[in-house]
């Protein structure tokens, strides 16, 4: 154990601002992270299904979200001094913002031309709750009448988590980093705050009145670990926690060996809304997700390595927020309105899906990531422009947070 500790550099400094952290030029293994991510959502709802738990796409989202996000803020505060919350929010608006109202406002204009009037009231709310990022909230309310709501939209539940989550989380990250705690202690705080979701889930699942499994799954006070386990990643590595040494690297490989086989084998298995969904499922997969995309940015072996930074792979991962915005609602639309076979409607789809997806990536969305990428950052007192523009690597624009 004390060679293990030896091989992974860590900071003594009090101050995050002197911890030498880490630094990435380029990380293409994450757009293909995103990439498998967004292909395990797709995959879950083929006719015939490929991955009946492809679902677990989401859980892999919410962790690379935790990670991306919460590195961004460490950034920021490593470069000036401090967190810059409402550049943040503007940053984030930008990123989201464009696509979703496209998506929200389709939708909403096919109900108004084939729904009931009776109807439009219940889609107007869902609309609004989706673009305000309230709708996971919305459907935990009034999941026993789910079929009056607006189907086309349901998927976008776990945009809301996100973004309820990140409502506090970049003044907690500012917190942390300007208090006088050392890293270990941030640490063993997000390792706590791990377990006290975990808990809050089983509570949850035996005393919720009615079918517990569907409040578990949208919530986000009980799915916000997943996001954790992210941010705990990016705690540890923003601290220097980075493996270094020949046996620290393969102890991590073979970990990320296993946990891919719990994704592979969970994407492989229904999930039903029993006990070990809740005890096991939601945590193992958390975790294996998260020791994937540690392994994949600092020692991945060869074959992880070549798999993600495949070119075809990349770029499903770089227009992933289209597809997963705009899959739904065509799938959706054209199980219910096409009388073709199973397959015949699956492959028109895809095809649909990517089309309109890339569409939006490169005439609706890149310009905005352009204007995100332009807001200006300020140095911290004392950092060469040579400094910050190197700490700027670690995750690049076109990892699209």
């Amino acid at each position: 154990m004390g060679r293990l500790r030896d091989e992974v550099a860590t900071t003594r400094a009090d101050d995050w601002r002197s911890a030498d952290g880490y630094r990435l030029d380029h990380v293409p293994v994450l757009d293909g992270v995103r990439g498998v991510a967004v292909l395990l959502v797709l995959l879950v709802h083929t006719r015939p299904q490929v991955l009946p738990g492809g679902m677990i796409g989401v859980d892999l989202f919410f962790v690379l979200s935790g990670f991306l996000i919460t590195s961004i803020l460490l950034r920021d505060f490593r470069d000036t001094g401090t967190v810059h919350i409402g550049r943040f929010y503007v940053k984030r608006a930008l990123r989201l913002l464009p696509a979703m109202f496209v998506v929200v406002t389709a939708c909403l204009l096919y109900s108004m031309a084939t729904e009931a009037p009776e109807k439009l009231a219940t889609t107007v709310g869902d609309t609004v709750s989706a673009i305000l990022y309230y709708w996971n909230w919305r459907i935990v309310a009034n999941f026993d009448h789910i079929q009056d709501h607006q189907r086309m939209i349901v998927h976008l539940w776990s945009l809301s988590v996100e973004e309820q989550f990140y409502i506090v989380w970049p003044s907690v990250v500012l917190g942390l980093v300007s208090s006088r705690l050392r890293p270990r202690s941030v640490l063993t705080l997000l390792g706590g705050a791990i377990l006290l979701v975990y808990c809050l889930r089983i509570w949850m699942w035996h005393h919720y009145t009615g079918n517990p499994g569907y409040p578990v799954y949208f919530r986000t006070d009980t799915r916000a670990d997943t996001l954790l386990c992210g941010a705990f990643v990016a705690f540890a590595a923003g601290a220097g926690m980075v493996p270094r040494g020949r046996l620290m690297r393969g102890v991590l490989q073979a970990m990320a060996l296993i946990a891919i086989a719990v994704v592979g084998w969970h994407a492989l298995r229904p999930m039903p809304w029993d006990d070990y969904v809740v005890y096991i499922q939601y945590t193992a997969v958390a975790v294996s997700c998260a020791l994937i995309i540690t392994t994949a940015l600092w020692c991945p072996p060869t074959l992880l390595r070549i798999g993600l930074e495949w070119t075809p792979l990349r770029w499903i991962g770089r227009i992933s927020y289209g597809i997963y915005l705009y899959h739904w609602p065509i799938f959706h639309r054209i199980e219910q309105d096409l009388d073709w076979s199973p397959l015949a409607r699956t492959l028109w789809a895809f095809t649909l899906t990517l089309l309109i997806a890339t569409i939006s990536f490169y005439f609706l969305e890149r310009p905005f990531l352009r204007m995100k990428d332009r807001m200006g950052r300020t140095r911290r007192p004392g950092a060469s422009p040579t400094d910050v523009a190197v700490q700027h690597g670690v995750v690049r624009g076109d990892q699209r947070a």
